[in-house]
């Protein structure tokens, strides 16, 4: 996921076009060319219960 803009309670995000299976390679998958032009929106407590969840490893910032 790619951070794209940030409100009072809300992030939006453009997800990459690709999973990785460990954390450790996400710089093979981490180019822009990768990620959507759709750009969705979480709630702040959304993105924080998918981090303690292990679904989210990184959010690149612009």
């Amino acid at each position: 996921m790619k951070l794209e803009k940030v409100t009072s309670d809300s992030l939006y995000l453009s997800l990459n076009d690709y999973e990785i299976s460990k954390k450790s390679r996400l710089y093979k998958i981490d180019k822009d060319e990768n990620y959507s032009e759709i750009t969705y929106g979480y709630s702040k407590n959304e993105i924080s219960q998918m981090q303690k969840e292990g679904i989210i490893f990184d959010i690149n910032r612009d």
